[in-house]
């Protein structure tokens, strides 16, 4: 366990900024073996293994964090259409936290275009007044 009182050091890190960029470029790596190895081996690998495991966990606020929605614009992009239908239980957390959980003030505001746009290539639905309370990533 990590004790509370370095939580905020840790989300201002380097360190965590490298292991979330490191991770989606592996991630990206991983996903450009598309059809050389079969889904049912591969997408668990990105999606649950580097996505649910290395990322998800390190990420403090998409919707308030600009350099975060950098990361799962890239993220995201890499991923074949057809990983994305249905939606993969290990993206819900993300896709909660760009929509129906996510922030109300201005920053949030000022990030509203871009997370419709990923919660599109998501293939998840969000109407205007969905936004939620807190925006955090949920395990």
């Amino acid at each position: 366990l990590v004790p509370a009182e370095l939580v905020p050091d840790w989300y201002r890190s380097d360190a965590r900024k490298r292991l979330l960029w490191r991770s989606c470029k592996i991630a990206h790596c991983a996903a450009q073996l598309e059809g050389r190895i079969a889904d049912e081996h591969l997408a668990p690998l990105v999606l649950h293994e580097i996505f649910a495991t290395r990322i998800a966990p390190h990420l403090q606020g998409p919707r308030l964090h600009v350099e975060e929605l950098d990361l799962l614009e890239r993220f995201l992009a890499a991923l074949p259409e057809r990983w994305l239908d249905p939606l993969p239980a290990a993206l819900a957390p993300l896709r909660d936290c760009l929509g129906p959980r996510a922030p109300k003030g201005a920053a949030a505001q000022f990030t509203k275009d871009r997370a419709h746009r990923l919660l599109q290539r998501m293939k998840c639905g969000w109407a205007d007044g969905q936004d939620g309370q807190d925006g955090r990533m949920a395990g």
